[in-house]
């Protein structure tokens, strides 16, 4: 299987997602950008440049795929610039953080043949791996809902 080539936005909140980008077997980390120079607070004013660095990378580096790991009410404008030039999209959760960003992304996307996953690690969130090891060990009790 050829490795995906992934551009990652939001090197900040990505330091963790970079490492896994760069390492994994079936991954190539060809770009990573991000907006704020770690300073949280610029993310509403540099949307632009994300939208821009998207382009520019998506089409510099050929990735396939874009992880977007910017702050929650970031997620709109990368999402929107990536699908608009056909690339899947792997965010971290949640989606949206509004009906009109939702709208965007859903119109964005509309046609195209692109794959779009919501990510969310507690697969491997040492807490939660202790309490799976509970349930399964009989220590909890029987699961009747998650």
């Amino acid at each position: 299987m050829a490795k995906i080539r992934m551009a990652l936005i939001g090197q900040v909140r990505g330091r963790g997602t970079r490492g896994v980008y760069a390492s994994h077997h079936l991954s190539e980390l060809v770009a990573v950008c991000d907006s704020s120079g770690g300073k949280p607070g610029r993310w509403r004013t540099n949307s632009a440049f994300l939208i821009s660095s998207i382009t520019r990378n998506a089409g510099r580096y050929s990735c396939d795929a874009v992880g977007i790991v910017t702050p929650d009410f970031a997620h709109a404008a990368p999402i929107i610039a990536a699908a608009r030039r056909n690339r899947h999209i792997l965010c971290e959760k949640p989606l949206a953080t509004s009906a009109a960003d939702l709208a965007e992304i859903m119109k964005a996307l509309k046609g195209k043949n692109i794959q779009l996953m919501v990510d969310y690690h507690n697969r491997w969130n040492p807490p939660i791996c202790k309490i799976k090891d509970d349930v399964d060990a009989g220590k909890i009790g029987k699961v009747v809902s998650a």
